[in-house]
């Protein structure tokens, strides 16, 4: 899926190019550049470390929206009929819960995550797909009146399944390091351009290991990772002085569900992100050196 979205995006830019796509890997096995393993290499003293921060971490995000969290699961229930079905009835599903999450941490293995919300992350996928590809409101639903919000809930499940698994940062940047030294490394070179397409976890580890200040997007089912989402990092020039920018670059849920065709005329969304010990100039800018060194000595190895 990776290749392809590089294949059509470079079509879309320069249809006339014929520009090769790079990949390190046949398809099939994943490239460790975009993989999510905690490294093999990792101490265990190191590894206890990381272990106990993710875990405080992860619990910490997780107590912050456990007041709406109960809210998301219920609107869920009732999405599914989950009353009606199999597993309730014979008793081996009795709900979802919010204080059965358990997070493990293991060096040369992906974070891992058991409970409810593990479940519920991978049913608000699919249910975030339906409606975007289904226009009728009502047929998205299984029938169930709902409106914006109550489809907001359930990309909040979402968005707080990568935020707890990804969201502590030195596990973060013992992850990301691989990305984080290939991104600095563009940055600190001659080109105008580069593209890197990897997947919404990549995005949600280097959230993490940026340390990037809470956000949420507009427009979008989804606050932290939507669908389509790009982060853009621009290089800007005043005289001797260079500055930075990162933004997020995605498409609406009503431009997503609507296939709407973006263009100058019709841009898509852009949010401006901000860095925790960053300051910024009068309009929104970053010193680009700063900016570099945050990419740079997180993906440092």
């Amino acid at each position: 899926r990776t290749v392809a979205t590089a294949h059509y995006f470079s079509t879309g830019l320069l249809p006339d190019g014929s520009v090769p796509i790079a990949y390190r890997k046949p398809l099939g096995p994943v490239d460790p550049l975009f993989g999510t393993r905690i490294p093999k290499t990792i101490s265990p003293s190191a590894m206890a470390g990381i272990r106990r921060e993710a875990a405080e971490q992860g619990q910490k995000i997780l107590s912050a929206h456990k007041s709406h969290l109960a809210s998301d699961y219920r609107e869920m229930e009732e999405l599914l009929d989950v009353k009606e079905s199999k597993a309730w009835k014979e008793g081996t599903f009795t709900g979802f819960r919010d204080d059965d999450t358990a997070l493990t941490y293991e060096a040369g293995e992906k974070p891992k995550m058991k409970g409810s919300l593990k479940l519920a992350h991978s049913l608000s996928d699919f249910l975030l797909l339906q409606y975007y590809e289904t226009e009728d409101d009502r047929k998205a639903a299984f029938g169930h009146p709902m409106d914006r919000r109550d489809w907001e809930k359930i990309g909040d499940i979402k968005d707080l399944y990568g935020e707890i698994l990804y969201g502590s940062p030195t596990l973060a940047k013992v992850i990301g390091a691989p990305l984080l030294h290939l991104i600095s490394s563009e940055m600190e070179n001659s080109r105008k351009l580069t593209y890197i397409c990897g997947h919404d976890s990549n995005i949600s580890i280097l959230m993490g290991a940026l340390t990037v200040r809470p956000y949420e997007l507009p427009e979008s089912l989804e606050k932290k990772v939507p669908f389509g989402m790009k982060m853009v990092i621009e290089k800007w020039k005043s005289g001797s002085r260079e500055y930075g920018t990162v933004t997020l670059v995605y498409p609406s849920t009503d431009e997503i569900r609507y296939l709407s065709l973006l263009s100058l005329s019709h841009p898509p969304m852009v949010y401006s992100l901000h860095f925790e010990g960053i300051p910024e100039n009068e309009d929104g800018m970053m010193e680009w050196g700063r900016l570099v060194e945050r990419f740079k000595a997180n993906g440092s190895r």
